[in-house]
């Protein structure tokens, strides 16, 4: 059997290479990497704000507005020309011009263009905080709080974009390259009849399933570690990270076999993964926005991906990471077993 699986293992290594799957791996990797590195800011907390005040817009002192503002990275400028000048040099930089108006302050937005309008708002909102006594007749109170850190060994380090979007990735990327690319190695093979020679072969189904779904671990091991680490150092758990990788992606391959065993072409199947795949991606939603997180969508598999893959990240620990992993094992091998069951009777029916 170990013979027999080497050799079948070997074949699907080949073919992906040749098939320029892991050049595909390293390319979208590498786009997410620099695209988090050099595009998306590290924090809010690295967007500048620069303000012109206006002599005489204001009742009260540039201190007491200096204090009410929230962005931590506030520069009064001397013109409304300065203004616009360093905000232009600035991509990650915004600004307000607040000039003397009849009755109340008059504030004018110097943003960046691209913006949208829930960004604008909580622009507006913290201007407004500002100047609470003034704006909209919205009060604002100052609330003395303590914070406890519950686990100290795991620091209180603020979390950036890529912490946030690095789970995303790994599941939606890592986990599942196997979900379309493994389909893709079966129609392959059936386009080109190497399904016939296999039922000749002293070959099992269950190996030659799993040496596809150990091919895409592989791809999904590069894309992973290469990003984590490019990201974030070593500053993982490693064996956490490789644990959740192991059966994610056995899912996200079963998934896939299952897809394969009923169709013939890629064309024909494209419906149902198209169809599958904006179910799966819908927790997405949840993880972003965690408001929506109906019963409904927690039932989603990769619901549990997501958050699996942040406790890998984060080292947080603890029962609910085995939890997790455990649930998408078991919801995995079932998919395994159904995709056994159904590709082999494929396979006798067309031969």
């Amino acid at each position: 059997m170990g013979k027999r699986f080497y050799a079948t293992l070997k074949k699907d290594m080949k073919i992906a290479w040749r098939e320029y799957f892991f050049h595909v791996t390293l390319i979208t990797a590498a786009i997410f990497c620099l695209v988090l590195k050099f595009i998306v800011p590290y924090t809010f907390e690295n967007i500048s704000f620069f303000i012109y005040l206006e002599e005489g817009a204001l009742p009260f002192s540039v201190e007491g507005f200096d204090s009410e503002f929230t962005s931590g990275n506030l520069t009064f400028v001397d013109s409304r020309e300065e203004l616009v000048d360093r905000v232009g040099k600035k991509p990650e930089s915004y600004g307000a011009v607040i000039s003397k108006g009849d009755e109340y302050p008059e504030i004018e937005l110097v943003l960046q263009g691209y913006e949208n309008n829930k960004f604008r708002n909580l622009i507006e909102l913290q201007i407004e905080r500002g100047l609470s006594e003034f704006l909209k007749g919205n009060f604002f109170y100052k609330s003395d709080y303590q914070v406890k850190i519950l686990n100290p060994q795991y620091g209180s380090n603020p979390i950036s974009y890529s912490d946030i979007m690095l789970p995303l990735f790994i599941v939606m990327e890592s986990s599942f390259i196997g979900y379309f690319l493994i389909a893709v190695l079966l129609f392959m093979e059936k386009e080109q009849r190497m399904h016939t020679a296999f039922l000749v072969s002293p070959g099992r189904t269950v190996e030659h399933l799993l040496s596809k779904a150990l091919v895409m671990l592989v791809l999904g091991l590069i894309s992973a570690f290469g990003t984590v680490i490019f990201l974030r150092g070593f500053d993982f758990n490693p064996l956490y990270l490789l644990m959740f990788l192991i059966v994610s992606s056995f899912f996200g391959s079963s998934l896939g076999l299952l897809i394969g065993s009923f169709f013939d072409s890629l064309s024909k199947s494209m419906l149902w993964v198209m169809a599958s795949m904006a179910v799966l991606v819908i927790p997405v939603i949840s993880y972003v926005y965690p408001p929506f997180s109906p019963l409904w969508v927690k039932v989603i598999p990769t619901y549990t991906m997501i958050y699996a893959a942040g406790e890998a990240l984060l080292d947080s620990g603890g029962t609910v990471f085995y939890r997790y992993l455990s649930l998408i094992l078991m919801e995995g091998l079932g998919i395994f077993v159904l995709a056994h069951i159904f590709f082999k009777r494929a396979l006798l029916r067309k031969n």
